[in-house]
């Protein structure tokens, strides 16, 4: 039987049933909207469809992988199919299956599908290669990541998308007044003030909460990118445009470009793996703590870091673009530099990590270019726009505040008076609990749904780390606890160090001497790049005065193709070692679901507990549906 084409019908015809049973009382059905019995039914028949058929396409990965765990003695869960009655359930499954394609029924249905689909270009377009079928699975799961986006943005009211602020929506309005302070007045007993910046001199006075004060104006310390990007939009649309759409999209337009880049790996360098193996990279591209985290609460700080995300990998996924093409493209290139000035004119802590980007591609595109002439033209391709963006900055920095380098983040109305102690908020002291915070600070469990919340951070498992004056933390949990997919970040750098010894000690050395993927140039270009701007990203926030789990989410999306492509150099690696191949096939797989979990249940939190208190109907009903 045809499994790619009974998965397809079955998708369409599962999503077809879903989608009837959520606009059921637009259609004329259950006007009263109360979601009876019947309508419940409906809605579980057709997700119920839509997932056996993603079941019935991803088949022989999941076979690999049981296969996998049953001639794996040594490892630590086969002892469960040694278990007589996991033993049993397996064997009749599989035994179920066998019996279910040879059913005269399912051979009947498996007829009039190859008749209806046999001949049309789709099916021809999926049998012609792994890659088309990676880009299928990706295309569903792409699906279901926004799907789960909409829900956590919405907090399950769909529809209803309740409203954070509207800070750069604020932005946007004073953009097209012609002016870079907000229309909003400051109270006159805040600017009389002798000192406005400590809290407890104005609890008594109304004020923008975080907002920038100088001068007697308002202004917004996060970078102006997302309000021009809502500049076109508001020339033609006059209402407020919440900062929870801007989250949405960009981080949403994030996972979208690190999904082609996880495409574009696979079929430019590993398509001979099995294209199931793409899954795991694009799945937590979208749900790696703290993604979802963030759009629990998608206001201004989560903008800012979302739209810093949007055209940092769109800036990766154009270079990467520009360099696999056997002539280098000069639009791609030119895309790139105008993204990753983009980036940074949303979120400046990026500057460190997309500098050492713009080197790197530099670098390379020197030492691959042949002509002379050629060379000059790409490098001011990738510099021109980006200096551009850079100088826009300044001199948006100098209006502002009177000085080039000044984005105003000294000037916030904030809990702590930031003004009296700024030379602390970027200090090498605040490394040691940072690292602590963002690398093993756990979560705490619990008896009941969500069964896991973030810790605050600063309370010290191993050893006491005294914290500096003024350092302060919000809820955080650490990559390792939270996303353990990402221990595979260090198979590029173990690789490059591969490609760095000597010649003669790789001939002598099997152990060292390996073929990875297609362009070995290309890949250790990937591998320099992404995993060197993962750390330094990472390494930015680590001299922060505060520590917050938002902040994670300047990483982890780096981290995870940085993860991605570790995982395809160890399974081309191993491809000469397929018992040790498959057990390495399995660790990918359950750190990926452990991590997916992870993400999602932290989600669930978030940092007002949202879900609780604006759908607590649906919080209770999960709760009790859940909780054992």
């Amino acid at each position: 039987m045809n499994r790619i084409k009974s998965s397809i019908l079955l998708l369409v015809i599962g999503t077809g049933i879903v989608s009837f049973a959520l606009l059921a009382n637009h259609f004329g059905f259950d006007l009263d909207n109360s979601w009876g019995i019947g309508r419940k039914l409906v809605l579980g028949f057709g997700l119920g469809l839509f997932c056996i058929g993603i079941l019935i396409i991803t088949w022989d990965f999941w076979l690999k992988v049981g296969a996998s765990i049953s001639t794996a003695s040594q490892t630590s869960i086969s002892w469960l199919l040694n278990i007589p009655i996991v033993n049993r359930i397996f064997t009749e499954s599989l035994s179920w299956w066998k019996r279910l394609g040879s059913n005269s029924f399912i051979k009947w249905i498996d007829e009039r599908v190859n008749q209806l689909f046999q001949n049309t270009r789709f099916f021809r377009y999926l049998s012609k290669s792994n890659s088309n079928k990676a880009n299928l699975a990706a295309a569903v799961t792409g699906c279901f990541v926004i799907t789960v986006y909409i829900w956590l943005v919405s907090v399950g009211l769909w529809t209803n998308w309740p409203r954070t602020n509207d800070y750069y929506n604020q932005l946007t309005d004073a953009f097209l007044h012609g002016q870079v302070s907000l229309l909003a007045k400051p109270d006159p007993a805040l600017i009389t003030l002798q000192d406005p910046y400590n809290f407890q001199n104005r609890t008594h006075i109304p004020q923008l909460w975080d907002m920038s004060l100088y001068k007697g104006k308002y202004y917004l310390y996060w970078g102006p990118t997302p309000a021009l990007v809502l500049l076109p939009i508001k020339v033609f649309f006059k209402g407020v445009i919440g900062d929870q759409i801007l989250v949405f999209s960009f981080l949403s337009g994030a996972f979208i470009f690190a999904t082609l880049i996880i495409l574009r790996l696979y079929e430019q360098l590993f398509s001979n793996l099995h294209w199931g193996y793409v899954l795991p990279g694009v799945t937590l591209a979208g749900f790696a703590n703290p993604l979802p985290w963030i759009l629990n609460r998608p206001g201004i700080y989560e903008a800012a870091i979302a739209g810093g995300q949007f055209f940092l990998i769109a800036g990766v996924f154009f270079s990467f673009k520009a360099i696999e093409k056997e002539r280098t493209k000069l639009v791609y290139l030119i895309i790139t530099s105008i993204c990753w000035g983009l980036a940074i004119g949303s979120r400046i802590s990026l500057i460190i990590a997309i500098l050492y980007l713009l080197l790197i591609l530099a670098l390379v595109l020197v030492y691959t270019t042949k002509e002379k002439r050629g060379k000059w033209e790409y490098l001011f391709a990738i510099s021109i726009p980006f200096m551009l963006g850079l100088l826009g900055l300044g001199i948006y920095n100098k209006v502002r505040f009177e000085s080039w380098f000044e984005f105003g983040h000294r000037y916030q109305l904030t809990g702590q008076n930031l003004y009296a102690f700024y030379s602390q908020v970027f200090s090498t002291a605040n490394i040691p609990p940072n690292i602590f915070n963002y690398l093993i600070n756990p979560f705490r469990a619990l008896n009941v749904f969500p069964f896991i919340k973030p810790e605050w951070g600063g309370k010290y498992i191993f050893f006491y780390i005294k914290t500096p004056l003024n350092y302060y933390t919000e809820q955080v949990s650490g990559l390792i606890p939270t996303v353990p997919f990402v221990i595979f970040a260090f198979i590029p750098i173990v690789f490059l160090i591969g490609k760095l010894l000597n010649s003669q000690l790789l001939a002598r050395t099997k152990s060292f001497h390996f073929h990875i993927g297609k362009d070995e140039v290309l890949v250790s270009w990937l591998a320099i790049s992404i995993s060197g701007a993962f750390l330094l990203a990472l390494t930015t926030i680590l001299f922060y005065l505060v520590a917050t789990m938002r902040y994670l989410a300047d990483t982890i999306i780096l981290g995870i193709l940085t993860s991605t492509l570790g995982t395809f150099i160890g399974l081309s690696y191993l491809a000469d070692r397929p018992k040790i191949k498959k057990l390495f096939g399995i660790l990918v797989v359950t750190l990926a679901i452990y991590s997916i979990a992870i993400g999602l249940l932290l989600a669930i939190t978030g940092y007002e507990a949202r879900f609780e208190k604006l759908n607590p109907a649906l919080f209770e009903y999960l709760t009790r549906l859940l909780t054992p």
